[in-house]
């Protein structure tokens, strides 16, 4: 099995977690509002 990605989420609050995964080579592809969740979030992909 060969991993092609990973996918990382953080809140949109969370700036500590945000540098940290821009810092090591992530890109945000989007982001979810979903009702079940209290505060919108992040979504990261990283091709390796």
């Amino acid at each position: 099995m060969n991993v092609t990605q990973i996918h990382a989420k953080t809140t949109t609050v969370n700036i500590a977690s945000q540098k940290v995964l821009v810092k090591n080579g992530f890109e945000r592809i989007s982001v979810s509002e979903d009702p079940s969740e209290k505060l919108p979030l992040y979504h990261y992909r990283k091709n390796l």
